[in-house]
């Protein structure tokens, strides 16, 4: 998966740190940003294939951020990845396009397995 990028969103700095170590130990190529304006811009300018983003954040939350990244460039899969287990909130997500919805903490093994499913469609 070594060309994989991601992009990782979410305003937990602490978070952010852990999880991107994690999955670059796992040899994928990780960005971070704290919030859903910074992200809509990174996916903008580069090539990410997948964003991991977070629901609540300060500035523009996650179904808002996940609503314009499907605009500017559809084919960017999203994951949501955010500490409410809600299914209500599972079902808005895909049905505005997001791949997935897991609930932290997830299972990293679960998470990066995901990511190689996106990679080989």
């Amino acid at each position: 998966m070594s060309q994989c990028q991601v992009l990782l969103v979410d305003d937990e700095k602490e978070f952010l740190d852990t999880l991107s170590k994690r999955l670059r130990q796992r040899k994928l190529d990780v960005l971070c940003t704290d919030g859903g304006r910074k992200a809509l811009e990174i996916v903008a300018d580069q090539d990410i294939d997948v964003v991991i983003l977070d629901i609540r954040m300060p500035d523009l939350n996650g179904l808002d951020t996940l609503k314009a990244i499907k605009e500017v460039k559809p084919s960017v899969e999203v994951i949501i990845l955010t500490g409410i287990d809600d299914a209500d909130l599972a079902i808005e997500a895909i049905e505005n396009g997001a791949f997935d919805h897991l609930v932290k903490p997830a299972n990293i093994e679960e998470l990066t397995d995901l990511i190689a499913f996106i990679r080989q469609k």
